[in-house]
C-alpha cells in the first residue's frame, strides 16, 4: 500500500509525515514539545479513563455488547497544518478516543550497520516526540519498521547497493536487526512490527521470501531479549492473504512465521471488492481462525467517503462499516483495531482511495462514522 510521499508542505508538516520524514528539525520537535508541556500544566487534563468518553449514540453498541479490544489511529492533524492543529490530535482526540497511536518507520539502513546504538538517525526526532506524546496522554504505541518500499513490491530502494538487495545479504540483515533492537530498548513499545504487508512482498519476490522470513525470526529473539513484553508481529495484508485479491487465498504464510508471531496483524480495506459493507461475507475476517490461534490485531484498516466509484465510498458505507466490522470480528479473539486516518488528507502524497479515509474531514469536521466510533469507544475494555 503506498504511503504518503515525504514531502513536508509546511514546517509543522516538516515535524510529522506520520511515516516518518527524510528530514526532521529538533527546534520543531522542541517547540511542539515546549507548547504541549505548557498546554499540560495550564489545563492540568485529567489521566485518561473511560468515563470520560461520550455516551454512547441510539441503540448501538447494543445492550451487553463488551468491547474487547483498544482502538488507535496514524494520528493524521486536521489542515492547514498549524502546532494547535497538531495539538488538538492529541489533547482533544487521540487522548479521549483512542488508546493507541500507529507510527510507521523507515530504516536508516548505513546509521545502523554497526550495530544498535547510532548516535543519530532519521526518525529519532520524530521518535522522541511520538513516544514522548503517547507517553503523556497514557497511550500505547504500535510502531511498524518498513523496509520495503511504499507500494510493498519491492525492498526499500534508499538501501545503499553496498549494503545490498535482498534480505539475505548479510549486511541488510543485520542493520534491520540493529534498528529493531534499537527501538525495542530504547522505546519498549506494547507493539513491534518488523514490516508491513510483508505478503506483497512474497508475491512478487517469492525468491527472497524464506531469506525475510528467516532475518524475522533472528531479529524476533534479539527483541524479546531487549524487551519481553512487546508483542512482535509482521503485518500481512488481508485481502492479499485470504485471496479476495488474486483468487488463491495464502494461509500457509502464517505457518511460514510459526510461533514468532507474538500476534496475526492484519490490515484491511474490504471496500473496493464489495458494493456495501453489508455485502461482506459474515465470515470473511473469522476465517482467520481456522488458520491460526493466536490473537489478531488490524494494524490498518478503513473505507473512504468519497473517490473513484469503484471504491464504493460513502459517508454511509463508512459509517455502516464501523458497525459492520463489530459484527464480523465478534467472533475472532481480536485485541486492537486500528483506523488508518483520524482525519482526512488534502495534500499530496496519497493516492485518492485513502485521502477520504479519515472519520473527520482534513478541516476537521466529525463525518457520521466519527459519532459511531466514539459511541464504541464509550464502551471501556473489559
Amino acid at each position: 500500500m503506498n504511503r504518503m510521499q515525504r514531502t513536508c508542505v509546511s514546517l509543522l508538516g516538516l515535524m510529522f509525515c506520520l511515516g516518518g520524514c527524510e528530514h526532521m528539525e529538533s527546534a520543531v520537535v522542541a517547540t511542539l514539545s515546549t507548547l504541549a508541556q505548557q498546554r499540560q500544566q495550564a489545563a492540568a487534563p485529567a489521566a485518561w479513563t473511560a468515563t470520560a468518553f461520550a455516551a454512547p449514540i441510539g441503540d448501538w453498541p447494543p445492550a451487553g455488547w463488551r468491547r474487547k479490544f483498544l482502538v488507535g489511529f496514524t494520528p493524521v492533524p486536521k489542515q492547514p497544518l498549524s502546532t494547535e492543529s497538531w495539538l488538538e490530535t492529541w489533547d482533544q482526540l487521540l487522548k479521549q478516543h483512542s488508546e493507541v497511536v500507529l507510527k510507521h518507520l523507515e530504516v536508516d539502513w548505513q546509521a545502523f550497520l554497526a550495530g544498535p546504538d547510532a548516535a543519530s538517525f532519521k526518525e529519532l526526532e520524530g521518535l522522541a516526540f511520538v513516544s514522548g506524546m503517547a507517553k503523556r496522554d497514557d497511550l500505547h504505541m504500535f510502531y511498524v519498521i518498513d523496509p520495503l518500499e511504499h507500494n510493498r513490491e519491492a525492498i526499500d530502494q534508499k538501501l545503499p547497493p553496498a549494503i545490498g538487495r535482498r534480505f539475505g545479504d548479510a549486511a541488510v540483515r543485520q542493520a534491520f536487526t540493529h534498528y529493531a533492537m534499537r527501538i525495542a530498548k530504547e522505546y519498549k513499545p506494547t507493539y513491534l512490527g518488523l514490516a508491513s504487508e510483508i505478503n506483497t512482498y512474497f508475491t512478487h519476490h517469492p525468491d527472497d521470501a524464506q531469506a525475510f522470513v528467516s532475518l524475522y525470526k533472528e531479529t524476533y529473539q534479539a527483541v524479546k531479549q531487549l524487551s519481553p513484553a512487546t508483542q512482535v508481529t509482521a503485518t500481512l495484508q488481508y485481502e492479499s492473504l485470504s485471496g479476495t485479491i488474486g483468487g488463491s487465498p495464502h494461509w500457509e504464510y502464517l505457518d511460514w512465521f510459526g510461533d514468532t508471531l507474538d500476534v496475526v496483524a492484519i490490515s484491511t480495506y474490504p471496500s473496493p471488492f464489495f458494493q456495501n459493507p453489508d455485502a461482506i461475507p459474515a465470515d470473511y475476517y473469522t476465517r482467520l481462525a481456522r488458520h491460526t490461534t493466536k490473537p489478531a490485531i488490524v494494524a490498518e484498516s478503513g473505507g473512504p467517503t468519497g473517490g473513484s466509484a469503484a471504491f464504493h465510498g460513502s459517508e454511509q458505507n463508512q459509517e455502516r462499516f464501523l458497525r459492520r466490522f463489530v459484527e464480523l470480528t465478534s467472533d475472532l479473539d481480536l485485541r486492537l483495531w486500528v483506523w488508518w486516518f483520524l482525519h482526512d488528507w488534502a495534500g499530496p502524497g496519497y493516492p485518492d482511495f485513502f485521502k477520504t479515509m479519515g472519520l473527520r474531514t482534513s478541516q476537521g469536521h466529525p463525518k457520521p462514522s466519527w459519532e459511531t466510533w466514539k459511541a464504541m469507544v464509550a464502551r471501556p475494555v473489559s
